[in-house]
Protein backbone atom coordinates (compact mmCIF):
# COMPACT_ATOMS: atom_id res chain seq x y z
CA UNK A 1 0.00 0.00 0.00
CA UNK A 2 1.32 3.22 -1.08
CA UNK A 3 1.09 6.38 1.15
CA UNK A 4 -1.29 9.04 0.28
CA UNK A 5 1.04 11.70 -0.63
CA UNK A 6 3.79 8.99 -2.56
CA UNK A 7 0.67 8.43 -4.64
CA UNK A 8 -0.46 12.59 -4.91
CA UNK A 9 3.27 12.76 -6.07
CA UNK A 10 3.33 10.17 -8.49
CA UNK A 11 -0.13 11.69 -10.13
CA UNK A 12 1.17 14.75 -10.19
CA UNK A 13 4.40 14.01 -12.01
CA UNK A 14 2.16 12.09 -14.04
CA UNK A 15 -0.47 14.58 -14.79
CA UNK A 16 2.28 17.08 -16.18
CA UNK A 17 4.24 14.76 -17.82
CA UNK A 18 7.37 14.14 -16.72
CA UNK A 19 9.49 11.08 -17.87
CA UNK A 20 10.45 8.58 -15.80
CA UNK A 21 14.15 8.48 -14.13
CA UNK A 22 14.77 5.53 -15.08
CA UNK A 23 14.41 5.79 -19.23
CA UNK A 24 16.52 9.05 -18.66
CA UNK A 25 20.78 9.24 -19.64
CA UNK A 26 22.54 10.99 -16.35
CA UNK A 27 22.28 14.34 -18.11
CA UNK A 28 19.15 13.99 -18.62
CA UNK A 29 17.98 12.85 -15.33
CA UNK A 30 20.28 15.61 -13.41
CA UNK A 31 17.92 18.41 -16.00
CA UNK A 32 14.83 16.75 -14.86
CA UNK A 33 15.34 16.57 -11.46
CA UNK A 34 16.24 20.11 -11.50
CA UNK A 35 13.04 21.18 -13.57
CA UNK A 36 10.76 18.75 -11.60
CA UNK A 37 10.97 21.01 -8.08
CA UNK A 38 9.09 24.21 -9.85
CA UNK A 39 6.51 21.38 -10.60
CA UNK A 40 6.63 19.32 -7.06
CA UNK A 41 7.64 22.15 -4.60
CA UNK A 42 5.83 25.24 -3.25
CA UNK A 43 6.90 28.59 -4.16
CA UNK A 44 9.54 30.07 -1.96
CA UNK A 45 8.12 32.50 0.92
CA UNK A 46 8.35 36.05 -0.07
CA UNK A 47 11.70 37.71 1.71
CA UNK A 48 12.59 41.53 2.83
CA UNK A 49 16.26 41.44 3.03
CA UNK A 50 19.07 39.17 2.10
CA UNK A 51 22.75 39.28 2.93
CA UNK A 52 25.98 37.74 1.64
CA UNK A 53 27.93 37.03 4.66
CA UNK A 54 31.34 34.41 5.11
CA UNK A 55 32.59 32.35 7.91
CA UNK A 56 35.75 31.13 8.36
CA UNK A 57 35.38 27.03 8.54
CA UNK A 58 37.99 24.62 9.18
CA UNK A 59 38.24 24.01 5.31
CA UNK A 60 38.33 27.82 4.64
CA UNK A 61 35.61 30.34 3.94
CA UNK A 62 31.88 29.86 3.81
CA UNK A 63 29.13 31.83 1.81
CA UNK A 64 26.13 32.38 4.58
CA UNK A 65 22.84 33.97 3.10
CA UNK A 66 20.61 34.83 6.01
CA UNK A 67 17.16 36.27 4.73
CA UNK A 68 14.17 37.57 6.69
CA UNK A 69 10.22 37.93 5.74
CA UNK A 70 8.28 40.54 5.04
CA UNK A 71 8.02 41.72 8.68
CA UNK A 72 11.37 41.24 9.45
CA UNK A 73 10.93 37.39 11.04
CA UNK A 74 12.99 34.72 9.75
CA UNK A 75 11.60 33.65 6.19
CA UNK A 76 10.27 30.53 7.59
CA UNK A 77 9.72 29.24 10.75
CA UNK A 78 13.07 27.54 12.01
CA UNK A 79 14.95 28.89 9.41
CA UNK A 80 18.58 29.00 10.19
CA UNK A 81 21.53 30.45 8.39
CA UNK A 82 23.12 27.44 6.54
CA UNK A 83 26.28 27.61 3.95
CA UNK A 84 24.90 28.31 0.20
CA UNK A 85 24.99 24.97 -1.81
CA UNK A 86 22.18 23.86 -4.78
CA UNK A 87 20.91 20.60 -4.20
CA UNK A 88 23.11 18.22 -6.41
CA UNK A 89 25.62 20.97 -6.67
CA UNK A 90 29.14 18.56 -6.58
CA UNK A 91 31.25 21.77 -6.16
CA UNK A 92 33.39 23.32 -4.07
CA UNK A 93 31.17 25.77 -2.00
CA UNK A 94 31.54 29.82 -3.02
CA UNK A 95 33.62 31.86 -0.43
Amino acid sequence: MLHPQARALLNLIEEKGLPPTHTLTPAEARHWYRERRFVTQPQPPEVALVRQLRATGPLGDIALVPTLGQHGQPAAPGARVLPRRRLGDRRPREP
